[in-house]
């Protein structure tokens, strides 16, 4: 694509649908809201484009996607693509991250200093990522994560996310996975008090503790090694799967 560059005015650039491989935004550092889905692209720079609000990138071919220190984004879509890595670090007012369906390839994301995160998706149902770590501690206004298809396994992976409501680290479609949605063996829950839904589907739990979710509605557990289970404090239970 070629000539976009000279507009320099565009706030606004919407070319979805098409089979663009490259697209030079240098120079449209106005630009707020992007939309670039069902392409063919595989590398992208918006360093330049720090006043953008709204990145719209599924269905591309995309390996490496990083917009940090974009101080005005708000969303972030680059779901079907082939992310590796992905950085959001310092996107102070970013709510919404979601890149599922990674094909199992991602190895990092960086969410530091998205301190208004809400919702964060980086699963995928094709096999595990190569990811073991990620660090949520920043992300204290977070209510959805799903990370289930890849390799985590820290017990306090959302000990500082106390608004969380949905965590999936486990697919809620299936009863058992056909390969580990992770590696947990241990995980906890006891900052989690708002937690409405819980998957773990397809870990490696041998136990858990879910007395002071008295608000869980949802909970999947298919496919660990529990040997017991006490779910007597959690009344409002209308799935357990």
């Amino acid at each position: 694509t070629t000539g976009v560059e000279k507009m320099v005015g565009l706030t606004v650039l919407s070319l979805s649908g098409n089979h663009i491989k490259i697209i030079n935004l240098e120079n449209n550092i106005l630009l707020k809201e992007l939309f670039l889905d069902d392409n063919d692209i595989e590398v992208i720079n918006l360093e330049n484009n720090i006043l953008l609000e709204g990145l719209f990138l599924d269905d591309n071919d995309i390996e490496e996607l990083d917009v940090s220190n974009h101080p005005s984004l708000k969303a972030v879509t680059v779901r079907y693509n082939d992310l590796v890595s992905v950085s959001v670090a310092g996107d102070s007012m970013l709510r919404e991250l979601d890149a599922f369906r990674t094909k199992g390839r991602l190895s990092s994301v960086d969410v530091s200093g998205c301190s208004n995160l809400e919702y964060l998706d980086i699963s995928n149902s094709v096999g595990n990522s190569s990811m073991t770590e990620l660090d949520l501690s920043d992300n204290v206004e977070l209510v959805t994560l799903k990370a289930y298809g890849n390799n985590l396994s820290d017990e306090d992976i959302v000990a500082n996310n106390t608004k969380l409501q949905n965590l999936y680290l486990g697919d809620d479609d299936a009863a058992e996975g056909d390969f580990l949605y992770n590696n947990f063996s241990r995980i906890n829950l006891s900052n989690n008090d708002e937690l409405k839904k819980v998957y773990l589907t397809s870990n490696k739990l041998r136990s858990i503790d879910v007395g002071n979710l008295t608000n869980l509605e949802e909970l999947g557990l298919a496919g660990n090694l529990l040997e017991e289970l006490n779910v007597s404090n959690n009344i409002k239970l209308t799935r357990l799967t």
